[in-house]
């Protein structure tokens, strides 16, 4: 529409009626303070044609009443050429805004706007007698969307009309293909057989659609059917309802004009055990992959394309529109429809490989193969050399392999060929291949069966370079089944686990070349050893730095022995060493080993640290006590610097312990114990004017100086 044209006509004017409604739209206020004015109708209409447009003006009660004759907001619509625009009086403007887009004034009611009768016969007459159902705003504003919906799909129609004719190109599935699906795509077949304890029962084979007599069968068993030799499952009729398979992927290949198209469907079957000998079958095309001359792949999926409002092939990737799942739509390998392949005349694709790929392969995915071509152009003379396994590996780790130009494909692959016939004849996959390099730079030939155990287990050289300097590859085999067989784990996990071994036993100074080092006769169990001995050689080296630093401590530790007390539940003990305390915190995970606070003191005679033991286990780390000269017990800390309410019945012992501690205690350990007393008074005090807390568990936001006065247990005797 011309916007000049338009501004030329006529300005909208309200008629008597409109105005002697508006003056009778008396503004309704509520009781309640946060209730608006709300007029009962506040908005009203009038239309009128002018030269095939409709013209809609909207009128307000306000303004009428104001004495006002122009309305706030003009609709000009041109039905023929199915398009509308508005004038804002208010902004002195065009606009393109919808109805609902438009600024009203607050305590209108859009459902009770008010329309003369022969202007809703006017607005009906252009809008169509199917808005009628509606009220004339609502009526309006649906057509508008109508409108916009329309020029969408037009514009949209232009994106879609080149995907279309890539489309149409797509021929009609194949004749049998409904069969192929059934028998091939679906690889999921059952047994359905009717319980009994008969060593022989018939049961029903979904495949061969026959009757035939099985034994030892027992549900979800997996076997062969004996008539037309299908893997098949077992499953007894009664156990359950439904049985149905797990979707699975076919592939088939087709021309497409000049190019071809790779057809990606998903299906699965389903059995009612009231009519088992019906199957339900399910399958869809999910995506399209058309290729060029030059393999270059445009991808279109089957969806709602909001652009058009429909279910058609729409070009991009698929994401599906499932919760909690963000991400491309996988591909999975699937069976080929291998009958249309020959119809394929792209030189490029029928060169690539593929071919003598899937004469050995049960499944594919074409599109990674296809894909991981243009980057490793080698696929295509494995795949015709028969290197299946070897193509497979690469495509199911996304990996490459040492490859460059050379006069023949052995030396390409840093063999010969005479290895290159055995990584064939043994349908050798990457390790294999690895393990043919090792050799060919070893000098040595290693047995096939043996490259092959190392595959089946995947374990490649380079994992075995720690030992393969001191054993055969055979002996590595032997050695690790062994030691697989004893432990029951796998090779593979047994390979880190060896090496952690030898890497340790040389921090230990024992010499790893000698064979009983490196091949010793129970791995795990002397991994486990060395482990201990490393930590104990750790807590020696610690030990020697503490002794170091305070050399009267073990003195000190020797003198403890008068600490020490017992009764029939409980007993104090004193370390012989600075080790033994060492090996009490590390058992407990307390703070002792991680501060040499605690050596200090005892090296200064300010306090000890003394064990707390239960009598019947003597030897088995309870508590830890921190204690002062004349037994005053400062800290009780047992697992993770805590303590726990077992330590109320223990309470009971230490005081008793400290009475009798009394009698033992000298001039010396008297003079001692009060200077441990008032450095440990000024201790606390400093810590409570620095608001020192704890994070500890248990502790949380506590002050430490609280803490330690509560844990305080002062020798009373």
């Amino acid at each position: 529409m011309e916007k000049r044209k338009l501004k030329k006509m006529k300005v909208l004017e309200p008629s008597e009626e409109m105005v002697l409604a508006a003056e009778s739209d008396i503004p309704v206020i509520g009781n309640m303070a946060y209730e608006r004015m709300k007029y009962p109708i506040g908005l009203f209409i009038q239309a009128e044609m002018d030269e095939n447009i409709l013209k809609i003006g909207f009128f307000i009660t306000d303004i009428l009443t104001a004495g006002g004759r122009r309305p706030l907001y003009t609709l000009f619509i041109d039905k023929a050429k199915d398009c509308f625009i508005g004038y804002d009086y208010r902004l002195k403007g065009w606009t393109n805004k919808m109805l609902d887009k438009i600024e009203w004034p607050s305590g209108i009611k859009y459902s009770h706007a008010w329309c003369a009768a022969n202007s809703l016969d006017q607005i009906w007459e252009i809008l169509g007698e199917e808005y009628k159902k509606d009220n004339v705003y609502y009526a309006i504003l649906q057509f508008e969307e109508g409108v916009r919906r329309r020029k969408r799909i037009q514009k949209n129609r232009l994106r879609t009309q080149t995907w279309d004719q890539v489309m149409n190109c797509v021929k009609n599935t194949p004749k049998d293909w409904d069969r192929w699906m059934k028998k091939v795509g679906i690889t999921r077949n059952y047994i359905f057989y009717k319980y009994s304890r008969k060593e022989h029962v018939t049961g029903y084979c979904t495949w061969c659609e026959k009757n035939v007599t099985v034994k030892a069968v027992k549900h979800n068993k997996t076997g062969k059917c004996p008539n037309c030799g299908h893997k098949i499952q077992y499953k007894a009729i009664g156990k359950q309802r439904m049985v149905s398979s797990r979707e699975e992927t076919a592939y088939l290949l087709q021309t497409c004009g000049q190019n071809f198209v790779v057809r990606e469907f998903r299906a699965s079957v389903k059995y009612d055990m009231l009519a088992y000998t019906k199957p339900i079958y399910n399958w869809w095309e999910q995506r399209r992959f058309v290729y060029d001359t030059d393999l270059n792949k445009k991808e279109f999926y089957y969806g709602y394309y909001r652009g058009t409002d429909e279910h058609r092939w729409i070009q991009g990737e698929l994401y599906p529109n499932r919760p909690y799942y963000w991400g491309y739509e996988p591909r999975y390998p699937g069976r080929i429809y291998k009958k249309s392949l020959h119809g394929i005349q792209n030189k490029q694709f029928r060169r690539s490989g593929f071919y003598e790929l899937i004469r050995k392969s049960e499944k594919i995915e074409p599109i990674y193969y296809l894909d991981r071509l243009s980057w490793y152009p080698y696929f295509e003379q494995l795949a015709k050399a028969g290197l299946d396994q070897l193509v497979d590996d690469i495509l199911s780790t996304g990996t490459s392999i040492y490859f460059q130009e050379a006069d023949s494909l052995g030396h390409a692959l840093g063999i010969d060929k005479f290895r290159l016939n055995r990584l064939r004849n043994n349908k050798g996959g990457r390790i294999f291949l690895e393990w043919l390099i090792f050799e060919k730079g070893l000098g040595k030939v290693i047995k096939d069966d043996v490259i092959a155990w190392f595959s089946k287990c995947k374990i490649n050289p380079t994992e075995l370079s720690f030992i393969l300097d001191r054993m055969s590859p055979e002996q590595i085999k032997n050695y690790l089944e062994k030691q697989a067989e004893e432990s029951e784990k796998k090779p593979k996990d047994l390979v880190g686990t060896w090496k952690d071994y030898l890497d340790m036993a040389e921090k230990l100074g024992l010499n790893v070349k000698d064979s009983i080092v490196y091949r010793v006769r129970k791995l795990e169990l002397r991994h486990n050893e060395v482990i201990q001995m490393l930590k104990d050689k750790e807590m020696d080296l610690k030990a020697d730095e503490i002794v170091e630093k305070f050399p009267t401590i073990e003195a000190v530790c020797e003198s403890l022995k008068k600490y020490e007390y017992k009764d029939q539940k409980y007993q104090i003990v004193a370390p012989r060493s600075v080790r033994d305390i060492f090996v009490e915190g590390n058992e407990l995970k307390h703070c002792i080993t991680g501060k040499e606070t605690y050596f200090d003191r005892m090296a200064k005679q300010e306090s000890y640290l003394l064990f707390l033991r239960k009598t019947d286990t003597p030897e088995k780390p309870y508590y830890t006590l921190e204690v002062e000269p004349d037994g005053t017990v400062r800290q009780k800390r047992t697992y993770f610097d805590r303590q726990n309410p077992d330590i109320e019945e223990a309470k009971k012992f230490l005081v008793k312990w400290q009475k009798q501690l009394t009698r033992k205690l000298n001039k010396e350990d008297k003079i001692l114990s009060l200077k441990s007393r008032d450095l440990r008074k000024k201790e606390i005090e400093d810590l409570r004017k620095k608001k020192v807390k704890v994070n500890g568990f248990g502790f949380t936001g506590k002050l430490l100086a609280d803490i330690l006065e509560e844990d305080l247990m002062e020798n009373a005797a």
